[in-house]
C-alpha cells in the first residue's frame, strides 16, 4: 500500500490488480489490470504523486501514471517474483527485489537496467531525501550509491 496523489489516494495491491481508494471517503475510485499474478508490492513516487510502481509474481514490474488506464511501462524484471519496489524521490531511479535473489537498479526514465546485486533481497528499502542512495533492509541493513550501486556500509 502507498500514498498517492498528493496523499488524497492510496494505492493498495489486491490480487492481480492495483486498486486506488479516496482516503477522505475510503470508496475504491479506480481499479488497474495490473498483472498476470498477484501483485506483491506498490510504491508511489514521493515527488510526482501520479506515478505509481508495482511489482508482481509474474516477474515483471509495471510503471502507472494514475492518470491513464494502461502501463506506462513494464519491465521484465527478474527470474522470480518480484517482492519489493521502490520509486526515488528526486532522481528517476527504481529498485526492484526479487525471490531469484537479486536487487536491480533501473532508471525508468530511459528505461534501462543500471546494475544487478546479486545475493541480496531485502524485505524492504529506503531512499535518502535525494533519491541517491538507499538502504536495504533484511537481517541487517546495506547502504547502497544508487548510481554505482556500491556497497557504502553494513548496519
Amino acid at each position: 500500500m502507498s500514498q498517492c496523489e498528493n496523499y488524497h489516494k492510496i494505492a493498495a495491491a489486491i490480487a492481480s490488480h492495483i486498486a486506488i481508494f479516496d482516503v477522505q471517503t475510503g470508496q475504491r475510485v479506480q481499479t488497474y489490470k495490473a498483472h498476470s499474478q498477484r501483485v506483491n508490492a506498490v510504491h508511489s513516487h514521493p515527488a510526482n504523486s501520479y506515478l505509481v510502481v508495482s511489482g508482481s509474481s509474474d516477474k515483471t514490474m509495471r510503471v502507472w501514471d494514475l492518470r491513464s488506464p494502461i502501463a506506462v511501462q513494464i519491465y521484465q524484471a527478474h527470474d522470480d517474483a518480484v517482492t519489493c519496489v521502490r520509486m526515488a524521490g528526486n532522481e528517476s531511479y527504481l529498485v526492484s527485489v526479487a525471490k531469484d535473489n537479486t536487487t536491480k537498479i533501473w532508471d525508468w526514465n530511459k528505461p534501462s537496467l543500471l546494475h544487478v546485486i546479486k545475493y541480496v533481497a531485502p524485505k524492504m528499502i529506503s531512499y535518502n531525501n535525494e533519491g541517491t542512495k538507499f538502504i536495504s533492509c533484511a537481517h541487517y541493513a546495506l547502504r547502497y550509491d544508487a548510481i554505482s550501486a556500491a556497497l557504502l556500509a553494513t548496519f
